[in-house]
């Protein structure tokens, strides 16, 4: 059903949503949030997209609303703070509960941990260890194709998979009597 109300074609649930999209930078790995959209064609068919213009201009009214939710908001403070990319708090090794306590006073990234303002973290617990995680963390490095396509290599040359016997289906035989 299109947004005007009349049919047209077959019914598609639509969903605007940011995915964390890893990159490397500076031969960092690090990510970036884009937006994307997911277009439920069936139960079986369900498409997740990079959304681009035509998404927002074919389905205006699903755009619209994703736009007043907090996760865009989010979104769009993250994007006019300038960073382009951030490094997830989860790689520091902090607890589960300590990286929520952080998003959920708005820090998502170590960047955005280092930078900032100590009175709005300082009822964090541990949050001086997890500071000390942060400034002492060694980016991971990026893995070069050369280290990658050995241990390809060794899938591919693994043995030969070999089926299981095909059940015929039916009852088993019936064991001979002794």
């Amino acid at each position: 059903m299109s947004d005007d109300g009349k049919n047209s074609g077959p019914k598609q649930l639509i969903r605007f949503y940011i995915k964390a999209c890893k990159s490397i930078v500076n031969d960092r790995i690090v990510y970036k949030d884009e937006i994307y959209v997911e277009v439920t064609i069936s139960k079986n068919d369900i498409p997740n997209l990079k959304a681009t213009p035509e998404h927002f201009q074919r389905w205006p009214a699903q755009w619209r609303a994703f736009q007043e939710t907090d996760e865009y908001k989010a979104y769009r403070a993250f994007q006019e703070s300038g960073v382009e990319a951030y490094t997830p708090l989860a790689v520091l090794g902090a607890t589960p509960s300590s990286v929520s306590a952080l998003q959920d006073v708005g820090i998502k990234s170590v960047e955005e941990l280092l930078s900032a303002n100590e009175d709005h973290i300082s009822h964090i617990r541990g949050i001086e260890y997890i500071k000390n995680l942060a400034r002492n963390h060694k980016p991971e490095q990026a893995p070069v194709r050369e280290e990658v396509v050995p241990v390809l290599a060794e899938v591919v040359e693994a043995p030969e998979f070999v089926e299981p016997p095909k059940n015929k289906g039916g009852r088993p035989p019936k064991q001979a009597a002794a």
